[in-house]
């Protein structure tokens, strides 16, 4: 096992790219917000370490503590959480009144939901289980939810109209509380587990041992905020590489090709095997304009998509290089006849003929990306909030007038 102090010395190391302020364009709204998103959460770190304080000590009274995510209230945040490499183990959904634990419940917009995430919030504390929302304070229903705990995720508004950048911000604001409920742990006197990418070697073993809270384990304990500030710290990292000029430039040529391909006729699929996107992108482009719908990735196959014909294309958010862990999607895509855009931490060396272009992402395997002092030696996954940039950014370049 790592010292303590080792791992706080390198927690305290960062890179050029953390402290770099974004240049004051206009081109990339999505950076600039974020970034401005990651500044409100990282001030609220103070709270969110007094609340995982109150947290750990709940979830480690007894073998049953776990988070619980309302699977109906925001699908893409339950995924992002369930068998999430640098995440929790046994995340189950809040709708089942049958099991204990941390319910978070993260709102995107406060307009049309206000009643209904109150009257979820009731019925589990009502049912001992604690409560915690994350979403926008600008618009929050005090009179319905004055005593909750909240953590703000920033937003200007509390319609829909940004509503997918909540999305990512509430995300960024849960794993920096995941990070600080870790940390609040060692300090209650108990190790949380922590799962593995099972592109890592021995994580099937690993994942197998890991519990909610590892039993007969004393780690030596990790102050308050370190590891909540390292987690947001790689995030401003994620958006300074997205920021550059270069890569901009990447972005905007990518996007003037594939609109000349569309004027041409072809349809425009967005698809991934990530956690957050594998339900984010199938919700957002049924009512988008920009993007057709993909099957689950599972299920990509020569016969899986009917509606699409060769020479339509395909912007692809992979994780771990092209492929998905179980599924041969580069094959398909080929036999398809898709024309590919590729946007994943790990390119090709030798791309197939039909990828139209590479969009390196900064994220990495083993995808957790706050260093610790236990196994597996990381926590807090970076790469749904890298993918899901993406994602909404050639969203809009894409969106026709």
């Amino acid at each position: 096992m790592k010292s303590l102090a080792s791992v706080t010395a390198g927690l305290t190391t960062t890179a050029l790219l953390f402290a770099t302020q974004l240049p004051g364009q206009s081109s990339f709204p999505e950076i600039h917000e974020l970034h401005r998103r990651v500044a409100i959460i990282r001030s609220q770190l103070p709270q969110i370490t007094a609340l995982s304080d109150k947290y750990a000590a709940f979830l480690g009274r007894d073998g049953s503590g776990r988070f619980l995510i309302s699977r109906r209230i925001d699908p893409a945040f339950f995924l992002e959480f369930t068998t999430r490499a640098g995440g929790p183990p046994d995340t189950q959904d809040a709708d089942n009144p049958a099991i204990a634990g941390l319910a978070l419940l993260p709102v995107r917009h406060w307009v049309g939901t206000a009643f209904g995430v109150a009257a979820k919030a009731e019925q589990l504390r009502s049912q001992a289980r604690p409560v915690l929302i994350i979403g926008p304070a600008n618009g929050r229903p005090e009179s319905l939810l004055g005593d909750v705990p909240f953590i703000d995720d920033g937003a200007r508004n509390s319609d829909r109209a940004d509503a997918s950048l909540n999305g990512i911000a509430n995300m960024i604001a849960a794993w920096t509380l995941y990070c600080e409920v870790v940390s609040a742990a060692t300090r209650n006197g108990w190790q949380p587990g922590v799962l593995l990418s099972v592109l890592m070697p021995g994580a099937t073993a690993h994942n197998a041992r890991a519990k909610f809270r590892m039993p007969d384990v004393t780690p030596d304990p990790i102050p308050g905020g370190v590891l909540g500030a390292h987690y947001l710290d790689a995030v401003d990292s994620i958006l300074a590489h997205a920021a550059a000029p270069a890569h901009v430039t990447l972005m905007d040529t990518v996007a003037a090709r594939l609109r000349a391909l569309r004027n041409s006729g072809a349809t425009l699929f967005a698809g991934s095997c990530g956690h957050y996107l594998m339900e984010e992108i199938p919700h957002d482009a049924a009512s988008s304009t920009t993007f057709s719908v993909l099957p689950a990735a599972g299920s990509v196959a020569p016969n899986g998509m009917p509606s699409s014909k060769r020479g339509d294309a395909m912007v692809w958010f992979g994780y771990g290089g092209y492929d998905c862990p179980n599924a041969d999607v580069s094959r398909s895509f080929q036999q398809l006849g898709l024309r590919v855009v590729l946007a994943t931490d790990h390119l090709p060396d030798y791309p197939p003929d039909n990828v139209l272009a590479e969009i390196p992402l900064l994220w990495q395997l083993p995808d957790g990306t706050v260093p610790l002092p236990f196994a597996p030696g990381r926590v807090a996954p970076i790469s749904s909030v890298d993918m899901a940039l993406h994602y909404i950014w050639f969203r809009r370049l894409l969106t026709p007038p």
